[in-house]
């Protein structure tokens, strides 16, 4: 699956966007974490790897503007700490 293959079949996650293949990658993935399954999740670690979801996760919960909430950090720091060091 490609990662427009993967927008259009979770276009539900950005369903405040006029055009979601516009979105960058870090959008992307803010969307997959928030609001996808485990199942979703793992179909955009397929697609753009893992080393590059724990550092683009790393830098969104390095912001000031921070939009998951405790437990899903918690869990994805813990979960991402193999790729990231």
């Amino acid at each position: 699956m490609k990662i427009k293959q993967f927008i259009q079949k979770n276009r539900q996650f950005w369903w405040y966007v006029k055009d979601p293949f516009q979105l960058d990658e870090s959008a992307i993935v803010e969307g997959t974490i928030k609001y996808g399954d485990m199942a979703e999740i793992r179909q955009l670690l397929k697609i753009l790897g893992p080393e590059n979801i724990a550092k683009i996760f790393i830098n969104q919960i390095k912001g000031k503007r921070i939009n998951y909430d405790d437990r899903t950090i918690n869990y994805f720091k813990q979960y991402f700490k193999q790729y990231v060091q």
